[in-house]
């Protein structure tokens, strides 16, 4: 199969790499990129816990500030790895979605042991904060990064579009999904896409790519790449 690849770098070539090995052809084309803050003045002292939805905000915490005795808390496999790749001595994953971050949060910790600091983007799927904070636990937000949509269509995806190479496409994220679909309306590209199959790492992820405009929509069993790509591998309509 011929894939596009929407996520932002560094992750696009992991991702790509990842298919290539399952025997795909991947086409790296990012919607998104990210900039990482320029400094992070956020006291930890007292702190009980970093929570992390995304790789993302991991490496941007990792170059921005040196501590990595603090416990750790992961929203899934690949934001775990990326924590342990950064020198987090003692991680954990939800091996979920953010509700199931919250729960492992609230399994983990007192709410009068001290606050809870979730590290994350400008753009944050979801209110982890704000179920924390009904549970009790103080939190505070820092935003280490922002996914700054690209003005236009990749050109890789422009010409796989155009070419009518693809035979499917990926989306990690609710914005992700939702800033393909504006650009690809804006190349004039929309009808391109009835014979691709697009899959969605979650129900949040699928729901801005709308009805009737592709060959088949599948979502991950589970919001994680692993089962993004089994979902690929899936006969349509199984997912």
């Amino acid at each position: 199969m011929r894939v596009l690849v929407t996520r932002a770098q560094p992750g696009a070539d992991k991702t790509a790499a990842a298919l290539l090995a399952r025997g795909h052809l991947a086409v790296p084309a990012p919607v998104l990129r990210i900039e990482p803050a320029a400094e992070l003045s956020i006291g930890l002292k007292g702190a009980q816990a970093l929570l992390f939805t995304s790789p993302n905000g991991v490496r941007a915490f990792a170059s921005l500030r040196p501590e990595r005795e603090i416990q750790v808390l992961a929203v899934g496999a690949a934001t775990l790895a990326a924590a342990l790749a950064a020198g987090f001595s003692s991680a954990r994953s939800a091996e979920s979605d953010a509700a199931g971050l919250a729960e492992l949060a609230q399994a983990s910790f007192d709410p009068k042991g001290g606050r809870l600091v979730h590290i994350r983007g400008k753009h944050a799927a979801g209110d982890l904060a704000g179920v924390l904070r009904e549970a009790g636990f103080e939190i505070e937000e820092a935003i280490t990064y922002e996914a700054v949509a690209e003005g236009e269509l990749p050109a890789a995806a422009r010409a796989a579009l155009t070419e009518a190479t693809l035979d499917a496409a990926l989306f990690h994220s609710p914005r992700g999904a939702e800033i393909f679909m504006t650009l690809a309306r804006k190349a004039g590209l929309q009808e391109r896409l009835k014979p691709l199959a697009a899959i969605a790492i979650s129900a949040n992820a699928a729901a801005p790519l709308g009805r009737g405009v592709w060959k088949d929509i599948r979502i991950a069993a589970r919001p994680e790449e692993a089962a993004l790509f089994d979902a690929l591998a899936s006969p349509p309509g199984a997912a």
